[in-house]
């Protein structure tokens, strides 16, 4: 990992650390397209009825290309959602993309109040079933 990555990723631990996350818990929560999908379970809260927030993380197999097009490959997504269980869509507070490279590029509530509908045979779907109980 580059010095730029190194950083980041300090700056990010310390962003979670700094909004009372504890230590992260990852318990795997599934699978999709070769890579696995993690919840830290120290991170889930529940601030509103039928809502559920929760940290979640992306691997990325090594032959998965970025989809937006850029050479880099991915490596993980680290990301704060938020689910609305009664609505069935979600929410993206932050996100973190990590590539192979040892950079890695932080989006932070840049998507306004935009909330995406859940998509079947996604890795949002795997978490919202996780967290919603479905």
């Amino acid at each position: 990992m580059n010095l730029k990555g190194l950083i980041g990723y300090v700056l990010i631990l310390g962003l979670f650390a700094l909004s009372g996350a504890e230590a992260a818990e990852w318990e795997k929560i599934g699978h999709h397209r070769g890579g696995f999908i993690y919840v830290d379970k120290q991170s889930i809260k529940e601030p509103a009825k039928d809502t559920v927030r929760a940290l979640i993380r992306v691997e990325v197999r090594a032959e998965t290309d970025n989809v937006s097009g850029d050479p880099k490959r991915i490596k993980e997504f680290l990301g704060q959602l938020e689910y609305d269980c009664a609505q069935q869509h979600y929410h993206i507070l932050e996100l973190t993309t990590y590539f192979m490279d040892g950079m890695s590029d932080r989006i932070a509530v840049p998507y306004g109040d935009v909330h995406y509908t859940i998509v079947p045979d996604t890795s949002f779907e795997i978490a919202y079933n996780y967290l919603c109980r479905k």
